[in-house]
């Protein structure tokens, strides 16, 4: 997950960037830019808490913080999960072509919904 990521969707471009784990987290940023305007932002860190890794996501300006536990990790995959209806589920793999495949899942009025991010590797700055 380390480095700057990219994806197209549309008139949008979605980035997200991961810091290399150092003093024990990992800190994520993610935009969405549509036309001139940052339409979305996110801010993650990942981190121990009680003995296990969690990603603790931020939506925007917003104060509060959702935690979502570490529930499956691989040499090419990592599920967080929370106890939210949507998103319940984060899914982060790492593709042999060097990109990166991230996923949202959860419910929304009792149906399944889910969105991916075909991340490919982009230029940081």
């Amino acid at each position: 997950m380390t480095g700057c990521w990219a994806f197209q969707s549309g008139d949008s471009e979605t980035e997200e960037y991961w810091t290399k784990p150092s003093g024990g987290a990992m800190l994520g940023l993610s935009r969405t830019v549509q036309g001139s305007r940052t339409i979305f932002t996110e801010y993650t860190q990942i981190r121990e808490r009680n003995g296990a890794l969690s990603m603790f996501v931020q939506l925007g300006l917003a104060t509060s913080i959702t935690e979502f536990r570490l529930t499956k990790l691989s040499a090419n995959e990592a599920v967080f999960t929370s106890d939210l209806k949507n998103p319940n589920r984060l899914i982060y793999r790492g593709r042999e072509d060097g990109s990166l495949f991230a996923r949202t899942e959860g419910t929304k009025n009792g149906q399944p919904v889910s969105k991916d991010y075909p991340y490919r590797r982009a230029k940081c700055g």
